[in-house]
């Protein structure tokens, strides 16, 4: 064989050998779809005023921090959105809030080949006391595999990035699943 021949097959058997490495590394893991963090503003002033340009950035915010939470951990593998954006937008035309549409998203999430759904929310009592709140389903069944809850003191980046901070460590990638 030629010395040319050798490299090429050299460089193809490193090319297998490191695609199979990213296909193990992934094997097990979960297919997880996180959707969008949402505001339920039940606070007097956002029956006043509706969500501010703050709040929707901190939502924005902590779905990319739970995302890069969960696709870091030996547990999930994080699926992006942005295939089924057309879907999403026609779907929150007619819902409001995902966490209480009796499984609405998991068509979506199905469609993207995940195996599981992440709905978050925030639910603003006052400008002082917040709740952070993530209930995963299977997508087959609908079937409830893993709530989460934090209580979140201050409106403020910092407190909402602690908050999903803890609850990644503390609550999502700690607990093990219901069933």
């Amino acid at each position: 064989m030629s010395t040319q021949l050798i490299k090429q097959l050299l460089i193809c058997a490193a090319t297998c050998f490191v695609a199979a490495s990213f296909a193990q590394g992934d094997a097990g893991k979960v297919q997880i779809v996180v959707f969008d963090a949402q505001l339920v503003d039940t606070s007097v002033q956002g029956e006043m005023y509706g969500t501010n340009e703050e709040e929707t950035n901190r939502l924005a915010m902590i779905t990319d921090q739970l995302r890069a939470g969960l696709q870091s951990s030996e547990r999930y593998v994080v699926l992006d959105t942005g295939l089924a954006q057309s879907n999403l937008t026609k779907l929150r035309e007619s819902v409001q809030y995902l966490y209480d549409c009796n499984n609405c998203e998991l068509p979506i999430a199905k469609s993207l080949g995940a195996q599981q759904s992440a709905v978050v929310w925030v639910q603003k009592v006052s400008n002082l006391i917040l709740n952070l709140n993530v209930v995963i389903k299977d997508v087959e069944t609908g079937a409830i595999v893993n709530t989460a809850f934090v209580d979140i003191r201050g409106n403020t980046d910092r407190s909402w990035q602690h908050g999903t901070k803890y609850m990644l460590k503390n609550r999502l990638l700690e607990k093990t699943d219901l069933r």
